[in-house]
């Protein structure tokens, strides 16, 4: 794989990564319930820490990886679009998360269009981010 290449989905990963922080983090200060803000804050935290992973990726990690495949339970296939609302109850919040990771959708199209072995790897690793 060309490291422009690699470089271009890595930082499109990280943006996307920072995209959800700054949603989560907006939203968790218009919550009414003082669980929502903390869900929100702790979604955010976790979309911080994938940033920091991807931002210390590197080719030759994705090279030496090795990964087992993780069956897709397709869960979020099924799910319906939710806005998000300030007296959202949980279970609405929990049906609105999986819908915020655009980037799991085109990683798996990415393992499946590829036939370059790092490319996929990186694929991988990019929707093991977003489970």
């Amino acid at each position: 794989m060309e490291e422009k290449k690699f470089k271009e989905i890595i930082q499109f990963a990280i943006d996307k990564e920072i995209q959800a922080f700054k949603f989560y983090t907006g939203v968790s200060q218009s919550a009414k319930y003082s669980g929502a803000k903390e869900l929100f804050l702790e979604l955010a935290k976790e979309e911080e820490g994938h940033q920091k992973l991807l931002e210390n990726f590197s080719i030759e990690k994705v090279a030496e990886a090795k990964i087992k495949p993780i069956p897709d339970l397709k869960v979020s296939d099924y799910m319906t679009e939710v806005e998000f609302r300030p007296d959202m109850p949980y279970a609405d919040i929990l049906r609105m998360a999986p819908s915020l990771s655009p980037s799991r959708g085109r990683a798996r199209e990415g393992v499946n269009l590829n036939s370059d072995r790092r490319l996929s790897l990186l694929c991988y690793v990019l929707i093991f981010f977003e489970r």
